[in-house]
């Protein structure tokens, strides 16, 4: 249930049934956009994985290929309520295809992917 934001509580609320009705649409979207990816990228699986920035506003890490060839995969979490600009060594491509050259901007709680 954390897929629609269900929270987990205990007994006897954790075993609420399932809100069919009443379903967090947007959140249940970036989990299957996150299950997509994680499915379709090796990296996330199988990879090097190093902390970039960790701080309260932001977390930040990148996974590379153990054998370094190929591109890397930098992951951006904005834990504020306001639009954050995040600046990165090179370029990178989201899963869009929108390309970004040392600087990307992250809309409130949001969150980004590239590959770099």
């Amino acid at each position: 249930g954390d897929e629609v934001g269900m929270e987990g509580y205990r007994d006897p609320f954790c075993r609420k049934p399932f809100p069919w009705h009443n379903i967090d649409a947007e959140l249940l979207e970036t989990y299957r956009t996150l299950g997509k990816i994680r499915s379709s990228e090796k990296l996330l699986r199988d990879a090097y994985f190093e902390i970039v920035e960790l701080s309260p506003e932001v977390f930040a890490f990148i996974r590379r290929p153990e054998d370094g060839i190929g591109h890397s995969l930098l992951a951006v979490i904005n834990n504020t309520d306001s639009e954050l600009e995040y600046v990165f060594d090179g370029t990178g491509e989201d899963y869009d295809g929108n390309c970004y050259d040392g600087t990307v901007m992250l809309p409130p709680r949001g969150w980004v992917y590239l590959k770099v």
